[in-house]
């Protein structure tokens, strides 16, 4: 077989291997989306039933201090949503870990790290997911590492390459988009 032949080959099936592991972590985001929009909702009623408390309770002192007071009150609506939606992600994540499809991602994205970053590549990973990993394929040394809660952290052996596929890697990546979503959901 040619190597051009051998070459497409491994990028066809690393493409598919991509697009399977996007596939279960965009189930993963969107069940932990429909849970977080749920506590988001009923956040923002709380938040909203101590504005009118707050706007009512308020004497006529003026249009500029009732601003600045709904301004306030608005910020730590907005905080407070984001803390607990937060709060939520992070669970969710962690719950992640008992889901029959974690074992997927795992293998999915372990295979992925080998293709991509080649044999003796080094995959970090949670103690406690040393078997799940190590069972998961061959061409990689396995390292456990306490700050990979989730998922798998991968690095090429000369260390140029580096592939962050942690559940907090995936979830700072996607904060900034997060945060302006719920933002825009409240109006700020």
């Amino acid at each position: 077989m040619p190597t051009d032949d051998i070459v497409s080959n491994m990028e066809k099936k690393a493409e598919e291997q991509i697009s399977a592991i996007r596939k279960n972590c965009q189930n993963a985001v969107d069940s932990i989306n429909k849970e977080m929009n749920d506590a988001v909702h009923q956040i923002q009623e709380k938040w909203e039933r101590k504005l009118k408390e707050a706007m009512d309770s308020m004497d006529k002192t003026g249009k500029d201090e009732s601003l600045m007071v709904y301004r306030n009150i608005t910020m730590e609506k907005q905080s407070a949503i984001i803390r607990s939606a937060w709060e939520i992600v992070e669970t969710q994540l962690k719950d992640l870990r008992k889901k029959p499809m974690y074992r997927e991602i795992i293998e999915k994205s372990v295979k992925y790290a080998v293709s991509v970053l080649g044999n003796n590549c080094t995959v970090y990973g949670s103690e406690d997911d040393e078997e799940l990993i190590t069972s998961s394929g061959k061409g990689f040394a396995f390292t456990s590492d306490r700050n990979v809660l989730g998922g798998i952290k991968a690095i090429s052996k000369d260390g140029k390459l580096t592939l962050d596929m942690t559940t907090s890697g995936i979830l700072n990546e996607r904060k900034e988009d997060f945060e302006e979503m719920l933002m825009g959901r409240e109006g700020a």
